[in-house]
């Protein structure tokens, strides 16, 4: 993932918005694997990432 992805599929379920995809990431565990679709310049792609823990606000 990079910087202005658009995540537009979060394990199958559609996303709609950030809040949608947080809401998403909650019924989640730290290691889990999920599929994420996403547009990059326009282009769907699709990955399977591992969670980890945020850095942000450490």
């Amino acid at each position: 993932m990079k910087e202005l992805d658009v995540i537009v599929e979060f394990n199958g379920d559609r996303v709609y918005d950030i809040v949608d995809l947080r809401k998403k990431l909650y019924t989640k565990n730290v290691g889990d694997k999920v599929k994420i679709k996403y547009l990059r310049g326009g282009k769907e792609r699709t990955t399977e990432v591992k969670l980890s823990r945020s850095k942000l606000g450490s």
